[in-house]
């Protein structure tokens, strides 16, 4: 049931900030790791475009990256149920999220928020607790 709350508190929260469609966030990370060589601004020790649109993906990537390592307290697994390892850095998440929309387009009118979380739970999903 936790796990529903907290799925739910970030949907209804990228509601409320009006999110970027799937394309609209294919865009912006596809920007961000397009410029990642080549414009001024450092994040995980590298290069960051400074434009807007790259900022949506970044800023998107950097609240799915808190929020994966977000654990309810007794719990054995995280609250969003993504197993990410805590050394993934913001801008692999972007890539992640490029490789699974480029591979579901027919979902690409779906909430961004929503799609970059199906593409880490598809790249990082928890194992199975054994009874």
């Amino acid at each position: 049931m936790k796990y529903i709350i907290a799925v739910a508190v970030v949907l209804v929260s990228s509601q409320a900030s009006k999110a970027a469609e799937g394309t609209q966030l294919l865009g912006a990370c596809r920007e961000l790791v397009g410029g990642l060589h080549s414009n001024n601004q450092i994040k995980d020790g590298i290069n960051v475009p400074s434009t807007f649109t790259s900022g949506l993906c970044m800023g998107s990537m950097e609240m799915l990256q808190g929020l994966s390592q977000l654990w309810f307290q007794g719990e054995s697994r995280p609250a969003l149920a993504l197993c990410v390892p805590p050394e993934v850095r913001t801008t692999q998440y972007a890539r992640i999220v490029i490789k699974y929309l480029d591979a579901h387009p027919e979902e690409l009118h779906q909430d961004g928020s929503y799609l970059a979380y199906m593409a880490l739970n598809s790249a990082f999903p928890c194992k199975e607790e054994t009874p």
